[in-house]
């Protein structure tokens, strides 16, 4: 029996003699299945920094993120027309003007990873909760939701005539769209610049300057059929007309009232006074000026929107209170 065992321990010692110290010791495989220990599989940088949907940051040349989502851009060759701004007398009220500017190929990239655009915009812009795509004078808007980008408006080029004059409203930035007029040519009579035009006559065209936030804010300028400007002494001025005539109300602020007041001048270049008129066509004065002025309701300004009916109600500077109809205060021609 000594003797087997020991024949067993010599035939042992001589086979791990034999064995390969080079080869390498078999470990059981990695597994990454659910609820495995295991690691995971390893994830390169690229995968790491993949957008929405698997999109790959590199593929643009500028990426930026708003509130979860993303706006991806390339630059391009083309041009596009865009408003640029600039502050009035240092204030918040914004002048612009449209220049020719790049053109970039932008894509809004949902937190879902869904693109939402068919067709890529020229320019972008954000504002909180929102971003607004720009494309040929036309605007696309989506709201930034916790699902994603939401479809919230649209709005294209659009035209009216107007006593043969076309006007064409266009959307250069998000917050008011901007018009441009044709004359009954087809000549450019005025650029589509601006926030407000108002033709209520075949031979007055009116062009409003500034921001339309408020009447504080903007300049209107009467000009005639050939361009010139006729009058442009007032904040802001809005016809009724009818078939028995018509009458214009004009407006006047002052900086006590609104410090970022746009100051306006008579004809002489004296600064204008704050209050209110009613004027002629060419916003001549054909009244006193009012302190106060009302349509029906005291917070009703609207004189374009009455009719002949309405009671319009005035405060004189030496503080006297006068109503009386639309009607008997037209101008006839």
């Amino acid at each position: 029996m000594k003797k087997l065992l020991s024949v067993l321990m010599v035939l042992v010692f001589i086979l791990s003699s034999c064995s390969n110290p080079e080869e390498p010791i078999v470990e059981p495989p990695e597994t990454n299945e659910p609820g495995s220990n295991g690691p995971s599989k390893p994830i390169s940088s690229e995968e790491e920094n993949l957008l929405p949907g698997g999109i790959n940051p590199e593929d643009y040349d500028k990426v930026e993120e708003y509130e979860g989502s993303f706006v991806l851009s390339n630059k391009t060759d083309e041009t596009c027309t865009k408003a640029v701004f600039s502050s009035a007398d240092g204030g918040i009220v914004f002048d612009h003007h449209l220049e020719e500017s790049p053109a970039d190929d932008v894509w809004f990239l949902s937190s879902n990873g869904e693109i939402v655009n068919n067709e890529p915009y020229q320019y972008y812009d954000w504002l909180i909760g929102y971003l607004a795509g720009f494309r040929n004078g036309a605007i696309e808007v989506f709201e930034i939701t916790e699902n994603g980008l939401e479809f919230y408006f649209s709005e294209s080029p659009e035209t009216k005539e107007y006593f043969g004059y076309k006007v064409t409203s266009y959307r250069w930035f998000g917050s008011t769209p901007c018009y441009g007029v044709i004359a009954p040519d087809g000549d450019v009579f005025a650029e589509p610049n601006y926030e407000i035009v108002d033709i209520p006559f075949e031979d007055r065209i009116l062009l409003f300057d500034g921001s339309i936030q408020s009447w504080y804010f903007t300049r209107c300028n009467i000009l005639d059929p050939e361009g010139n400007i006729i009058n442009n002494s007032y904040n802001h001025v809005e016809y009724f007309v009818c078939d028995e005539g018509y009458i214009g109300i004009a407006f006047c602020g002052n900086k006590e009232d609104d410090p970022e007041h746009r100051q306006t001048f008579d004809l002489n270049g004296n600064p204008m006074p704050s209050g209110f008129w009613f004027v002629d066509k060419d916003g001549i004065p054909v009244s006193e000026m009012y302190n106060h002025f009302y349509v029906d309701e005291e917070w009703n300004w609207n004189l374009s929107k009455a009719s002949r009916n309405d009671i319009i109600h005035v405060t004189s500077a030496d503080g006297e209170s006068y109503s009386f109809t639309v009607e008997s205060v037209l101008i006839k021609e």
